[in-house]
């Protein structure tokens, strides 16, 4: 029974000390991610201002 209680515990702190480190990791970590920009809605535009319809109607599938 005390060869029990001792794997119990030790999974219990194993248990809490993960939790902990998770909680950590999660929120008090100064690496936050960059937003992302949009890089097709970039390129549609600048084949807009260049007046380039053919290949604007290519990439999209449509026809004007």
């Amino acid at each position: 029974m005390k060869k029990n209680q001792i794997t119990g515990a030790i999974i219990l702190i194993a248990s809490i000390l993960s939790i902990i480190i998770y909680g950590w990791l999660l929120f008090f970590t100064a690496s936050t991610p960059k937003p992302v920009e949009p890089k097709a809605s970039t390129e549609l535009e600048q084949f807009k201002e260049k007046g380039q319809e053919r290949v604007l109607d290519s990439l999209t599938g449509s026809s004007l």
